[in-house]
This record gives C-alpha cells, structure tokens and sequence, in this order.
C-alpha cells in the first residue's frame, strides 16, 4: 500500500509541475500591484488555502482585513487567467 501512494504521489507531483510555483509568484506580485504592499510571501495550496506572510509575520487568508482579502481575490483570479493563458490552457477573449 505504501509502495502506490508514493507512486501516486510522485505522479501527482510531476503532472502538477511548477503551477503552484508559478500562481504564487504571480498572486504576489498583482496583490502588491492591488494595494497589499506588506505582503511578502504567497503559499497557495492543492485545497484552496492561501497561507500568507505579511510585515515578517505567517498568516492566512480570513486572517487579513476585507480590502486584503477582496485584493487577494481579484490577484488569485487573474493569476490562475495569465497562468492558464501562458501553457495554453485559458483563452482569454480581447474586446
């Protein structure tokens, strides 16, 4: 049993790639471009949670104030549209 999670988990690991990496850089720095300038460090996880480090001090998401969080939104979104966009995934519609 524990030879196939791990061989679960390793297959999982390399179809997910650098995604996360790359939605955590992108996240941080559109929530920075957002107003959220105290913000240095974005954790996005595979369930959704968004673990935040803000003024050298861990926190999360329902943690920070409404404004941050509707921020944190707005960033999250566009991030998963340019990140989608950049390996082909979203095609975004110009106007």
């Amino acid at each position: 049993m524990n030879a196939a999670l791990a061989e679960a988990r390793k297959a999982y690991d390399s179809g997910r790639g650098d995604i996360l990496d790359r939605l955590n850089t992108e996240i941080l720095a559109l929530a920075r471009q957002l107003g959220v300038p105290m913000l240095e460090e974005v954790n996005l996880n595979t369930n959704a949670s968004l673990r935040l480090t803000k003024g050298g001090e861990p926190t999360t998401f329902s943690a920070v104030t409404a404004g941050e969080r509707l921020r944190l939104r707005i960033a999250t979104a566009v991030a998963l549209l340019r990140v989608g966009q950049e390996r082909g995934w979203a095609v975004i519609p110009v106007f």
